[in-house]
């Protein structure tokens, strides 16, 4: 039935919400109430003239009282109403450029970065100003309901989390004097710069974005940016899907970026233990796309720095407690290993072990757990003597050759504390150790939980060597190896306050894309929790590790979690594992496996 009744005198914005709106006039109270910017009002003369002919045109008029050489006078033009809702949008973006550029560009103007540094800011002098140009083609190609929506209050929230991503997870790297600064996910900045980011990349970074500005203080603080977040996702897990079936985008810098975005995704949002699964099946389909991509992917520095973010972190999962294996990703330690430093070689070194004694032992389960062939055994015994000569050299570095410029500097002792404070407090009793920069924090991390990491590597060994009903804590080994690894879990108990409370203010100036310098008083840095949150948890699940630290360490994950935002590190409270206990079961055949 056509209706034929009184149009609605509502502003544009109420009628497309479809909203009952106040009508005060110029611009109504409810869109002020919603923070909202109100178009305002449809002319009430005007009208949708079917019929285009003359005659009616000069009845229309004729209707309006307009006949006083109503043909021959010229009126100004009418904006037509999609301008209208985006005008807000325009003004709002360029402010918003400005002020964004102008304190880059403060910072980048005082530091003495290398060029490599100087390069990646500059490119984000057109990331602000082409970020509106690849939204509206990029959604576009989406096929937006929403497109008519006012951009202002669209992509005022996209935005503020591309801001926010970018001045708490994107660390330039740089150099200041004699110490260098690492980068983390430094390449983000160079593909956003592009007058037109691919698209599989641009949603991947706006679903990240949005998950990170979602979850900051560890709730959902914008519920539409976690809605828009998992909007973003599901439509860059489609665009992904797409590009891998072209050999030429699966091989492009911003695929690999794309899926890496998404790893990182997953550890904001979700805290299920699908998201562990989904997060590790991210990471080796990136692990696949840099075998692909072989010598031709690093030719860039984007293209190498991402290789290294892809073997750190599909290494780091791959040596935590009943990990899953991943020994067919051994060709990630070939590159790049004879250019590394000595502390980082030995590192690439333990997970190789690792994968080689997971590899072993998958073989040995596949083909019975009482089968054990005279070559397995030999082959286990040839991986148990370079355990025991790598973790020598690790003793040496650690505990009793430890170099002048490798010692652990003490920032604080703490003398005591009640059990009761440990679940909350940023210090465990002991000594807490800080440092220059986070990329010697970092060093020092990865080394410490790689040390602990090998003393399992060395007892899985033995164990599987004794037998199936032999008990593999008794002998001289177990308890070397157990103290040890006793002396790593404190090491990483000193350690995790000072990335609990990093804010990105050290000796030297963190070079973060965006953002103020940090101030003392400023919150932790998420990046800071992203980096320890993995290394937590090895440390807070070992059986070498003691109550109050498993307790203190357990509070530093609930921190993670409901302070910094990592929402993975709540899936990692709730999981109930032991290393290298339920390793060892794992190897005979009984044990818990993700």
């Amino acid at each position: 039935m056509v209706n034929t009744g009184k149009p609605s005198g509502g502003c544009k914005l109420c009628k497309l919400r479809r909203i009952k709106c106040d009508e005060v006039k110029p611009f109504c109270m409810k869109c002020k109430k919603a923070k909202r910017d109100c178009p305002g009002y449809s002319d009430p003369f005007e009208a949708k003239i079917r019929d285009q002919t003359q005659a009616t045109i000069r009845r229309f008029r004729k209707m309006r009282g307009d006949t006083t050489g109503a043909e021959n006078r010229t009126s100004p033009p009418q904006a037509p109403f999609t301008e209208c809702l985006q005008t807000p949008f325009t003004s709002h973006k360029q402010t918003t450029t400005t002020s964004a550029m102008a304190v880059l560009h403060r910072r980048n103007g005082s530091s003495n970065s290398n060029s490599s540094s100087s390069s990646s800011n500059s490119s984000l002098d057109s990331l602000m100003s082409t970020s509106s140009a690849s939204s509206t083609s990029s959604d576009g190609d989406n096929g937006r309901a929403d497109q008519y929506i006012p951009l202002s209050i669209i992509n005022h929230l996209e935005d503020r989390a591309t801001s926010y991503f970018l001045s708490e997870f994107v660390l330039i790297p740089m150099r200041e004097g004699n110490l260098p600064v690492r980068g983390y996910f430094p390449w983000v900045p160079k593909f956003m710069s592009k007058t037109q980011p691919a698209k599989v990349f641009l949603s991947a970074f706006r679903a990240t974005s949005l998950a990170s500005i979602a979850t900051q203080h560890g709730k959902t603080v914008i519920g539409s940016a976690l809605s828009a977040a998992q909007r973003h996702y599901l439509v860059a897990v489609r665009a992904m899907n797409q590009a891998i079936q072209d050999p030429t985008l699966a091989k492009s810098d911003e695929t690999l970026a794309a899926v890496l975005l998404l790893a990182l995704y997953e550890t904001l949002v979700t805290s299920s233990r699908g998201s562990i699964k989904e997060y590790i099946n991210h990471m080796k389909g990136a692990a696949m796309m840099v075998k692909l991509r072989g010598e031709q992917g690093l030719a860039t520095q984007e293209g190498e720095a991402m290789f290294t973010t892809t073997r750190n972190h599909v290494l780091g999962f791959s040596c935590l407690p009943c990990a899953p294996e991943i020994s067919e990703f051994t060709w990630l330690l070939r590159h790049t290993c004879a250019r590394e430093k000595d502390i980082a070689a030995l590192n690439i070194a333990n997970s190789a072990i690792r994968q080689d004694i997971d590899r072993v032992f998958r073989k040995a389960r596949d083909a019975g757990h009482d089968n054990r062939h005279p070559r397995t055994v030999q082959r286990v015994l040839t991986i148990l003597q370079s355990a025991r000569a790598l973790e020598a050299r690790y003793r040496r570095l650690n505990d009793t050759h430890v170099p002048p410029q490798w010692a652990s500097p003490v920032a604080e002792w703490v003398a005591s504390r009640p059990d009761a404070d440990l679940d909350t407090c940023a210090t465990a009793p002991g000594p807490v150790y800080g440092f220059e920069t986070m990329s010697m924090g970092v060093v020092h991390l990865m080394t410490f939980v790689s040390h602990l990491m090998l003393t399992t590597s060395v007892l899985r060994c033995a164990a599987w060597l004794a037998g199936p009903d032999a008990d593999w804590r008794a002998g001289d080994e177990y308890r070397d190896m157990a103290a040890t690894a006793g002396r790593r879990v404190a090491d990483l108990v000193a350690l995790a306050p000072y990335f609990c409370r990093w804010n990105g203010r050290d000796h030297t100036r963190a070079n973060f894309a965006c953002g103020a310098e940090a101030r003392a008083g400023d919150p932790l840095k998420r990046v800071a929790g992203q980096i320890v949150l993995w290394p937590l948890f090895a440390a807070s699940v070992s059986d070498f590790a003691k109550d109050g630290e498993k307790r203190f360490l357990q509070g530093r994950l609930r921190y993670l979690a409901d302070v910094a935002g990592i929402t993975q590190a709540r899936t990692f409270l709730e999981m109930r594992v032991s290393s290298p206990s339920d390793d060892i079961e794992r190897d005979r055949g009984t044990g818990y496996h993700w």
